[in-house]
């Protein structure tokens, strides 16, 4: 018998054989030293133990302030080891430590650190200075140290008894602005069309798309509302440092001159202004720190334990009670379907609300909403879910984060009582539908022509690659019109308004939770607490004779794994050696219109505020 002749491509595969051996012993040495380091992590882990009746806590918050994890530990853990700081902290985290410290006798005092602080939202940050302040009614100090304050870490700060920064570090507190990009010039250049269909005056979403620069409404809302929340910013921490309000307004409007006067050192301005009370280097600070606290000769520093070590060694803040208020998390954009933490997904959510409902122990719900909307459909199944949690008894209290705005508010319409922060951001009654359209660049640039047929006219309407029907126009806005009545409804219903007097303040209009107030979108101010103070007595529950209990996601076992794992210095430095994946950019205009898909409302039409401001 002939042996058959061998062609090309048989040697090409000869060739690649080494390469799948030494990617396969690879990728298997890979998961069994992965194995074994989850097998030993919990004995080469953190020894945490607090002696002795004089310790300082120290609040040293790492990256972004939220009140949800986003994403996954797997994701949030490749990104950071790849030079995209995805660094989160829970608010619950450093809340439920502070308020554990403020009956512990084994802590004396905290250290706000704010050098690896990020930012966060300003409802956030104001339930951390209401912790804060309640620490200070235990007569225990507080004292502030950064290297760089910014106006986030100063609303904080401003709560200390005593504020420090480094002789070489920077302070700069600018104030809030409202700024976009406006993508309208560009795309008629590219030939793109984008159709924007809205209800409201000041519906402003789709503006970024269609215009070069802000509408007069829009600049009128972002003027008032950004206003508000300044407003509140400067009584705040002026308030908190003694000091009248116009005299730290002043701070500002002469910041350049108090700057020469000052050598150009910004620490140096803001101390001779009384916003700092020194001037520590690192050293310095340990000493002072050590003076309040006492010396620790294992570490040749201070007495202390960090807010994550202490929650751990600490345990629940509560100890759970036969009867419990149920609280929940509403976090993010909101999606249709199911969603990973740090996003609101339609189904994701109804499933924890079920949850309660289904628990006869829960006496009432408290929902967290920290959102700025989303897909229309997904808002009006969690609301739907609310008020039948309602009918059969179980009282429903929002409590409202830093935003709780356009889809956050149709949640919101199903509730007994809506607590907000002064500077929340709330409202943006008003709904949008956003299509692009790219025909010209096709045929221009690629010579793409589109041609067919279709059964009726409508088929084959709305494809992106085809000039949008004035027609299919006139369904995109009557399907628009017909979701902003019913939103209005939703809202005039709960509200005890009519329809015409919530028209009046709605049209997408945004405003402050002290304007929301007065204007009858907000029951009552105050914070979580608060709203779980009031859901206890809606329930007619009387104090200490029940708990609150955070209902979350369930952890994937995945994630439960890899926390174990990254709490090991050698798991550690192991994934910060193996750099293994590439990463697109986000913030890009494909990425933005993309978006609006990914929502996956059925009739294309979003309850979505933009609400970025700095």
């Amino acid at each position: 018998m002939r042996n058959k002749k061998k062609n090309f491509f048989y040697y090409i595969k000869k060739i690649f054989i080494p390469f799948k051996v030494i990617r396969t012993v690879t990728l298997n040495l890979l998961f069994w030293v992965l194995f074994l380091i989850l097998i030993i992590s919990p004995f080469i882990g953190k020894n945490i133990k607090l002696t002795g009746n004089e310790n300082t806590l120290v609040i040293n918050i790492q990256g972004m302030v939220v009140e949800e994890l986003t994403g996954t530990t797997l994701s949030r853990t490749i990104s950071n080891y790849n030079g995209i700081d995805m660094s989160e902290t829970l608010l619950w985290d450093v809340i439920n430590s502070i308020e554990l410290a403020r009956y512990d006798d084994k802590i004396n005092s905290i250290l706000l650190d704010f050098r690896g602080m990020k930012g966060g939202g300003l409802g956030a940050f104001t339930e951390i200075r209401s912790a804060l302040l309640r620490f200070k009614e235990s007569d225990k100090p507080i004292v502030a140290y950064s290297d760089a304050y910014n106006q986030s870490h100063y609303f904080l700060a401003s709560t200390a008894d005593r504020v420090y920064a480094d002789p070489m570090g920077d302070f700069l507190i600018k104030g809030f602005a409202v700024y976009n990009q406006y993508y309208g010039d560009g795309l008629e250049r590219l030939g793109i069309d984008v159709n924007y269909f809205h209800a409201g005056k000041y519906k402003s979403f789709g503006e970024a798309y269609t215009r070069s620069s802000m509408s007069d409404a829009a600049r009128e809302e972002n003027l008032k509302w950004s206003g508000d929340l300044w407003k509140n910013y400067v009584k705040t921490v002026s308030s908190s440092r003694g000091m009248e309000a116009s005299q730290f307004n002043k701070f500002i409007e002469n910041y350049v001159d108090l700057l020469e006067e000052s050598g150009g050192s910004a620490v140096k301005t803001a101390l001779n202004a009384t916003l700092l009370d020194g001037l520590f280097d690192r050293d310095e600070l340990r000493n002072h720190m050590t003076e309040i606290s006492g010396y620790n000769y294992s570490s040749d520093s201070f007495n202390q334990i960090q807010f994550a070590d202490y929650l751990q060694l600490a345990g629940p803040a509560t100890t759970p009670a036969k009867d419990k208020i149920a609280v929940i998390g509403a976090t993010g954009t909101i999606y249709n379907g199911f969603e990973a933490p740090g996003n609101i997904g339609g189904d994701s959510l109804v499933m924890l609300i079920d949850a309660v409902q289904l628990d006869s122990s829960y006496k009432a719900l408290v929902l967290r909403v920290d959102s700025g909307g989303g897909s229309a459909f997904a808002s009006e199944i969690i609301r739907r879910k609310l008020e039948k949690l309602r009918q059969s008894g179980v009282p429903v209290v929002i409590s409202m984060g830093s935003v709780a705005a356009s889809g956050g508010y149709w949640i919101a319409t199903a509730s007994d009582e809506i607590y907000a922060q002064p500077t929340t951001i709330t409202g943006s009654i008003g709904v949008f539908s956003l299509m692009a359209t790219f025909e010209e660049p096709l045929n221009e640039y690629l010579g793409v022509n589109v041609d067919g047929v279709g059964t009726t006219w409508l088929a084959g309407s709305m494809r992106s690659d085809r000039a949008l029907d004035p027609k299919v126009g006139q369904i995109f806005q009557s399907s628009v019109d017909n979701i902003y009545g019913e939103f209005l409804s939703l809202v005039s219903e709960s509200r005890g308004k009519t329809i015409d007097e919530i028209h009046q303040i709605a049209q997408g209009r945004v405003w402050s939770g002290e304007d929301a107030i007065e204007i009858g979108l907000v029951d009552k101010l105050g914070g979580l607490d608060e709203a779980i103070e009031s859901a206890a007595i809606l329930a007619g529950l009387e104090s200490e004779s029940y708990s609150a209990e955070l209902i979350r996601q369930p952890v994937p076992l995945s994630d439960q794994m890899l926390n174990s794992l990254l709490n090991s210095s050698v798991s550690e430095k192991l994934l910060k050696d193996f750099s293994l994946f590439n990463w697109i950019p986000e913030n890009t205009l494909l990425n933005k219109l993309k978006s609006f898909e990914d929502l996956k409302d059925p009739s294309r039409v979003y309850a979505l505020s933009t609400l970025m401001f700095e």
